[in-house]
């Protein structure tokens, strides 16, 4: 897999993007016990290709960010049914990213949030899209 590092001020602009997973790995000793890394590839528009990292913790608390991601990526996370992890490499889902700024004054984006794709098109930015109405003209049924 190639990887393009990117300018260190070479940030998204804040929005929502069109996001494949690529992995997922189990990492130890995050700032609250084990944590998932989650690796997201826009794969849409001027910024198809750019990937973004996040952590999540393993936790499978009903508020959990893991749960609410999972569901966004449309895997079962019914009650007491197990979730596999790894079902989520290759789901695509619109990932809000944001921009956030450090003591030094450098920047980095943050995906702040997952919601499901509800356009099977992709589009430039998730913002840009034209979804119509059921009731115009080449709306959904």
């Amino acid at each position: 897999m190639a990887i393009v590092r990117p300018k260190s001020n070479d940030v998204l602009p804040m929005g929502r993007y069109l996001g494949k997973v690529i992995s997922v790995d189990e990492r130890v000793g995050g700032l609250y016990g084990p944590e998932l890394e989650i690796v997201v590839e826009i794969i849409d528009g001027v910024y198809a290709g750019r990937q973004l990292k996040l952590w999540v913790g393993i936790k499978a608390s009903i508020k959990s960010n893991l749960i609410k991601y999972s569901a966004a990526f449309g895997l079962d996370t019914t009650p007491g049914k197990a979730l596999n992890t790894d079902d989520l490499v290759g789901k695509v889902a619109v990932a809000t990213v944001t921009i956030v700024r450090r003591d030094d004054g450098t920047e980095y984006n943050k995906i702040t949030d997952f919601t499901k794709s509800t356009n099977p098109v992709s589009a430039t930015a998730v913002d840009d899209w034209v979804i119509p109405d059921n009731d115009q003209e080449g709306g959904r049924s």
